[in-house]
């Protein structure tokens, strides 16, 4: 794991709370005693920030969400990487329903790529996002700007999310690999760009 040097609640690097909220009640669904046992068991430094109330229009520091997913895994007794998809899927569901699952049906797996740089912006407030089409269907999306403490599971939700999206856009066969390379650090800290070789 990646030296990190900010307390929890405390870094740079923010996520919309949407994506919390969401944590949350895939967390009262799934695990048992809900919010407060998974709060009782994550490290004694995080549950203060996890216990605060998350709006979804409002900021937060995205990189306890690092303990909060391995917590989550294991008390659902699944490996880190098994969850962290499963979270991924379901949060495009969620996120991609209602009035976005018809605007996904009517746009073509292109444009939906295309838009990945607004869609990220959404979530996030730092680093970059770079588009670079290749082929008809296919295209490297470059994610820059992110810290190796999170890079992982920045991947992890991200391959899912994209697939969803592409495929309810009616991609067929969407195969996406990533390359992790270094970038440049930022506030102190160690980042990575990675590149999303996606295809369909």
């Amino acid at each position: 794991m990646t030296d990190w040097p900010f307390a929890p609640g405390d870094s740079p690097f923010r996520m919309k709370g949407l994506a919390y909220r969401a944590l949350y009640q895939f967390v009262e669904r799934e695990i048992e005693g809900g919010r407060d046992a998974f709060v009782a068991s994550l490290p004694r430094s995080h549950r203060t920030f996890a216990r605060q109330p998350f709006m979804a229009a409002s900021w937060y520091d995205l990189a306890p969400v690092v303990a909060m997913n391995e917590t989550a895994a294991s008390m659902m007794r699944m490996d880190v990487d098994t969850f962290m998809r499963v979270r991924g899927e379901a949060q495009a569901e969620e996120d991609l329903g209602g009035v976005y699952s018809w605007l996904l049906k009517i746009a073509s797996p292109g444009a939906v790529v295309g838009g990945f740089p607004r869609l990220t912006t959404r979530y996030f407030d730092w680093g970059g996002v770079e588009v670079e089409k290749l082929a008809d269907a296919h295209v490297r999306i470059w994610r820059l700007g992110v810290p190796d403490y999170f890079a992982h599971w920045y991947v992890a939700v991200s391959v899912p999310f994209m697939t969803y999206a592409i495929q309810k856009a009616g991609g067929k066969g969407v195969r996406i690999e990533t390359e992790l390379s270094a970038d440049a650090p930022a506030h102190g800290v160690r980042c990575s760009k990675i590149a999303f070789d996606v295809r369909w």
